[in-house]
């Protein structure tokens, strides 16, 4: 079924409405095909397709020799929405009118005032911007804007994983914040890329392996390269230099780094101002309106003002950005956010039968669980789930979800399949489930309050913007 609002494609699972994430040219997978094909025409191409001319029309990418793909982490569709009609982001809305997406200016929904504080802030009271429509409309040719899926789960190192590769996340491995590595045979963290239950990587000594082997796929930057596109940038926060997900993710690409986020228009700016007449490729990380959803909330005054000041930047971008006629400017988001409460939080110690149950403890998501039952224990499992745990969340199979096209097309690998549980949690509402977790010295993990969440596959969590503007 297709949800008339936003035109993706739905389905559901336990009485719940859940969105699909597409991969046949209306994803955030399909970003990194794109790239690929406007810069090396002639390179081996990706299985995945591009992006279809209903997000990004021909007209946006006949001609284009330099991509510049920004990643707004944490800003779904839906905040951003909610955001230009309450006059918070003018420049983004501007884009947006620009490319024929037009309504009525609507005030943000009324269902949390206790995480806003109040009416939403209108930080310019003069700003009177349309509320964002749900694809691309006539209007000035050279700006379009449609929403489009994550990947599941709606996580940064699964989004993020697709965005640097252009494959799914079966396909390059990162399937989830924490996931159970039969390679080191325990749950890890895959930000770190380390135990769950330890301060270290299995970078360093003590276990010896390298993030670039362990990284299941080619880098979009890697296949630039050996197409002959030697100017691939990514630029991030300078103290992600090093790091095992920056290992992994940017392979190939020549790394900027920067202090603060008044550093990335500068920075982009220059390299583009370095014209070498080669085809040249830009991806630009913008972390903060994750980490302020997150702690803060996405209906707050704060968000509110993240995204004013992320809109600023990517107005002084478009502004100084050099004007040649074959840049292509993306703007995305690897996912959005649900409004979280921690007194909704269900926690898993609150059911050690289960937890007896699994061979590792519960990871994946707060929003999307993998459950792995000891060997013979799958009925149990799924049982259990489905008599003590139905009315807090959607309980479906690995085998299921797979039917259901959430991982991609086709089936998955043994060591993917060996990633994610056998059994799957998908938390009704904003509700959220925590693990349990003991650190080595026996003390328990401190678990963040987090009043902004993602992982799952609601609107919220699943749709991100796809701005595109040809400059």
């Amino acid at each position: 079924m297709m949800d008339p609002q936003n035109g993706a494609a739905m389905f559901e699972l336990d009485g719940e409405r859940f969105v699909r994430p597409d991969f046949s040219g209306r994803g955030l997978a399909n970003i990194a095909p794109t790239v690929l094909r406007l810069l090396a025409p002639r390179a081996d191409q990706l299985n995945l397709p591009p992006l279809d001319e209903s997000v990004l029309p021909a007209a946006l990418t006949d001609g284009v020799r330099t991509v510049v793909l920004i990643v707004a982490d944490g800003l779904g569709h839906e905040q951003l929405e909610r955001e230009i009609a309450a006059g918070n982001a003018p420049h983004l809305g501007e884009f947006l009118q620009r490319a024929g997406v037009t309504g009525q200016d609507k005030a943000p929904p009324a269902d949390d005032t206790s995480q806003r504080g109040g009416d939403q802030p209108r930080l310019d009271a003069d700003a009177q911007q349309p509320r964002p429509g749900h694809g691309v409309q006539a209007g000035d040719h050279s700006v379009a804007y449609r929403p489009i899926t994550s990947v599941f789960p709606t996580t940064t190192v699964a989004a993020l994983g697709s965005l640097n590769s252009g494959v799914t996340p079966v396909e390059h491995g990162l399937l989830g914040y924490t996931l159970y590595l039969r390679e080191f045979d325990r749950a890890s963290e895959m930000i770190r890329w380390g135990p769950l239950n330890r301060r270290i990587s299995y970078s360093d000594a003590e276990f010896g392996c390298t993030p670039e082997s362990f990284f299941w796929a080619e880098t979009l930057y890697a296949r630039l390269q050996v197409a002959g596109v030697t100017r691939a940038f990514a630029v991030n926060p300078a103290h992600f230099g090093g790091t095992a997900l920056t290992r992994m993710l940017h392979q190939g690409a020549e790394y900027r780094g920067y202090i603060a986020t008044s550093s990335v228009e500068p920075i982009v700016s220059r390299i583009l101002s370095d014209d070498t007449g080669n085809p040249t490729y830009v991806y630009a990380y913008w972390p903060t309106v994750d980490t302020i959803s997150h702690l803060v909330g996405p209906l707050t005054p704060e968000h509110s003002a993240e995204v004013a000041a992320f809109d600023a930047f990517f107005g002084r971008l478009l502004q100084r950005l050099p004007r040649r006629g074959d840049t292509l400017v993306m703007l995305t988001a690897d996912h959005g956010h649900v409004v979280t409460q921690p007194e909704r939080e269900l926690p898993f110690a609150e059911h050690p039968a289960l937890l007896e149950m699994l061979r590792v403890l519960p990871v994946g998501e707060r929003r999307a669980v993998y459950l792995h039952p000891r060997p013979g224990a799958d009925d149990e499992v799924l049982d259990y789930a489905r008599s003590r745990l139905r009315s807090e969340a959607a309980v479906t199979t690995r085998d299921d979800a797979v039917r259901l096209g959430l991982f991609g097309p086709g089936g998955l690998s043994e060591r993917a399949s060996a990633r994610i549980g056998e059994v799957l949690l998908f938390p009704r509402s904003n509700l959220q489930f925590v693990t349990p977790v003991q650190m080595e010295d026996g003390t328990p993990m401190r678990v963040p309050a987090f009043r902004g969440l993602h992982g799952g596959l609601t609107a919220e969590e699943a749709l991100v913007p796809l701005l595109a503007i040809r400059i």
